[in-house]
């Protein structure tokens, strides 16, 4: 039987003013078998007269260049290739961090946060693999069957006692898929996204593409809303900070990061910090963040099923929890929490993520409600949470 043809590899421009970060992106992107270096540029004028000649499917993009920087080249890259990902190349500081989440807002797919020269050889080998890992996850390109590795069966996956049954997940009400716009009136939305009682929390989970996400699902609401409102966006830290910053601008809520010991209150949006993982708790006076540099959860840290599990304990069948665009399968353990627990799980759909893997994760195994396209986000927010009931 012949074996299926394998798709060409895939096409990769890097674009950074440092030879050191060009030669080892290059020398580390080389070793699979699937990528090919197809140029690297000094600045972003050079990857822009490129690309006109040749077909590139990723750009690894710096963003301080001379010349022409990568906001400058980043329009016109886009333009001129619209099917290419395009990922920003960041160091961590604040204003990088500021300058990569303004670059996601103008269409960069993804960030990967470069490690800086003081850093050890273990954060630098992260550095290339997260790279590997974003390039296959938002091209669908998953490593050849003879260099792929084999996560752990524990690592980033429900124990098996939680797991459902392929019989469970059969039996599961289908998500219901809604397409075009939302009607007005939350009498008009399908019986199953309607909560059977009014959330008293809404908890979100994203990771690649959540930042453009997260800005416009609470750009676009008409009104604030009468619940607390916790997030876990998996970035590292100052990233997180400089999101809540342009959430809060986008919005005009008031976005924070989460403060370990602090009170959530209504109307305000708490982000998990980069590097804690965030939990509620209920005491004498109200809902209490905490945080803690427990051990990663799902490789991630922050990660979304601590939050959830944490929020089912003290919300219950009054949480609603919505499941972005992310790779990986994190969210999914605590949206059972929440179906088991009477809450509402809605995801979005596949046709407006940057990468269909948290919100296929809860569709799949039975936990989603509802599948919504991205814009509707935030008419679906306006509709639970100002329908009078």
């Amino acid at each position: 039987m012949m074996s299926a043809p394998q798709p060409p590899p895939l096409r990769i421009m890097i674009v950074d003013d440092s030879a050191i970060v060009r030669g080892m992106l290059t020398r580390r992107l080389a070793e699979h078998s699937d990528f090919t270096i197809a140029l690297t540029a000094v600045d972003g004028q050079m990857a822009v007269e490129e690309i006109r000649k040749q077909p590139i499917d990723v750009v690894v993009l710096d963003l301080e260049m001379p010349r022409m920087d990568g906001f400058a080249a980043l329009p016109e890259l886009r333009r001129l290739a619209p099917q290419s990902k395009i990922i920003i190349s960041s160091s961590l500081t604040e204003r990088n961090a500021d300058a990569a989440i303004r670059a996601l807002a103008m269409g960069a797919n993804d960030y990967v946060a470069k490690p800086s020269t003081r850093q050890d050889r273990q954060q630098a080998d992260r550095y290339y693999d997260e790279i590997v890992e974003k390039i296959r996850a938002l091209t669908g390109r998953p490593a050849p069957a003879a260099t792929s590795v084999v996560a752990p069966a524990t690592a980033g996956a429900e124990p098996a006692a939680t797991r459902p049954s392929s019989a469970a997940r059969s039996a599961s009400p289908r998500p219901v898929n809604v397409a075009g716009e939302l009607a007005e009136g939350v009498a008009s939305l399908p019986a199953q996204l309607v909560p059977s009682q009014r959330p008293q929390a809404l908890a979100v989970a994203s990771s690649t593409g959540g930042p453009q996400a997260l800005l416009q699902v609470f750009g676009e609401l008409r009104q604030s809303l009468p619940v607390p409102v916790f997030i876990t966006q998996h970035m590292p830290p100052t990233f997180t900070s400089i999101l809540a910053k342009h959430i809060q601008q986008a919005s005009g809520f008031d976005c924070k990061e989460a403060e370990d010991g602090q009170l959530a209150l209504p109307g305000s949006l708490y982000i998990a910090p980069g590097d804690y993982h965030m939990r509620l708790r209920k005491d004498a006076e109200g809902v209490r963040v905490h945080l803690s540099q427990d051990p990663p959860i799902n490789y991630c840290r922050p990660a979304a099923d601590p939050m959830i599990a944490s929020l089912v304990d003290v919300y219950g069948s009054r949480l609603l929890l919505l499941v972005l665009t992310g790779m990986g399968q994190d969210g999914a353990e605590g949206a059972r929490l929440v179906s088991q627990a009477g809450g509402t799980v809605v995801a979005q759909d596949k046709a407006t993520s940057t990468v269909w893997g948290m919100p296929k994760a809860v569709a799949e195994q039975g936990y989603c409600k509802g599948l919504l396209s991205l814009p509707n986000f935030s008419q679906y927010l306006q509709l639970v949470f100002g329908g009078g009931r």
